[in-house]
């Protein structure tokens, strides 16, 4: 590994909760076989409930539906195939283990002769299960939870750790809070600079890759990126590359040192930690629990700095310049056109 590049695989380990370790079952045993019965979602994937129209279409193989759209569904169709898919059902003995799937249930039957052996293999299960199916189809497979036994105790897996913020909060703060903001922008909205907007923008898509995972660290990389370009955004363009003088510019803003390092850190955590860096090998789980604190604390202060930048600008607009807002197509959108009727073959390489 690089010194100085930490390469971020998302899921930390998950940890085998046995349900009776006491068991005779299992002490002074030789072998120790394990079932493994993994839900998987979504089930209308798998056949196991109705078509939503939120499947992603995969021509020409399974044009069964397409994904639905904003704002009412505009463009959505029916699925073409009826109701449900057919159920998915695969048997077959992989060599180190029986795989039966049967519909958005997956059994796995293995053996391992030291019990901590297993841990392993299910983190193997837990990293490459779900993401298998990318390979054949365009369906984001998750997995929903592990269950089952060793030599007929009982068992789970799961991820022990804190959950990302880690506190609790009063449901009455939260209509304050935002009216208090709103009163803040809203009279702002048909003026606001782009750059501000898509700061907010940057710190919503944050909360939105959180919100569409089962499991809150699957998308760390990308949350890191969106935070750290909602500050990018808020700061000008001639000292975005450079941390001291985001630094300075923000003490400036009457930020503490201590304020401005959680953005310098937020900074130094992206040059290392991003989605734009290749994802190899795990971090340990208290390296995902520390990201998973900051990624807390740095949410809130890129809100904080939300408030100050739109209250800046409402003193002073020269602080943000206006931009004529203007649609620019990439370059390499250019050279788009020429794979409208493409199709790859399954053997791409073989050819």
């Amino acid at each position: 590994m690089t010194e100085g590049t930490m390469v971020l695989f998302q899921l930390p380990y998950r940890t085998i909760f046995i349900h009776g370790l006491d068991s005779p079952n299992l002490s002074g045993a030789s072998r120790f076989d394990f079932r493994l019965i993994v839900k998987l979602g979504p089930e209308e994937f798998f056949g196991d409930a109705p078509l939503t129209g939120r499947l992603r279409i995969f021509p020409p193989h399974s044009a069964f539906q397409v994904a639905g759209t904003f704002f009412g569904g505009i463009g959505r169709t029916k699925a073409v195939e009826g109701t449900r898919l057919e159920k998915f059902k695969y048997v077959r003995n992989v060599g180190w283990a029986i795989l039966s799937v049967d519909g958005s249930l997956a059994t796995i039957d293995f053996a391992v002769s030291k019990l901590d052996h297993a841990g392993g293999i299910v983190q193997r299960v837990v990293e490459f299960l779900p993401a298998s199916f990318a390979a054949a189809s365009t369906c984001a497979v998750t997995i929903l939870s592990i269950e089952g036994m060793v030599n007929g105790v009982p068992l789970d897996v799961r991820f022990e750790g804190n959950a990302p913020g880690g506190e609790s909060f009063s449901v009455n703060e939260i209509n304050p809070a935002v009216a208090e903001y709103f009163d803040a922008v809203m009279p702002l909205l048909t003026s606001l600079p782009r750059k501000i907007v898509a700061a907010h923008r940057y710190l919503a898509q944050s909360f939105l890759l959180e919100a569409g995972s089962q499991f809150s660290y699957d998308y760390t990389g990308e949350r890191v990126l969106n935070l750290c370009k909602a500050l990018e955004a808020l700061v000008p363009d001639s000292i975005v590359g450079d941390i001291d003088s985001i630094r300075e510019f923000l003490k400036g803003w009457g930020l503490s040192h201590l304020e401005t390092e959680v953005f310098a850190s937020l900074k130094y955590l992206r040059s290392q930690l991003d989605s734009a860096h290749i994802a190899i090998s795990p971090i340990p789980d208290s390296a995902h629990r520390a990201v998973a604190r900051f990624i807390g604390i740095a949410e809130k202060a890129v809100q904080a700095l939300l408030l100050t930048a739109v209250k800046k600008y409402t003193s002073d607009n020269s602080l943000y310049p206006e931009r004529r807002l203007q649609t620019n197509e990439p370059t390499a959108v250019k050279h788009l056109a020429k794979y409208d009727n493409l199709i790859i073959p399954r053997d791409w390489a073989k050819t």
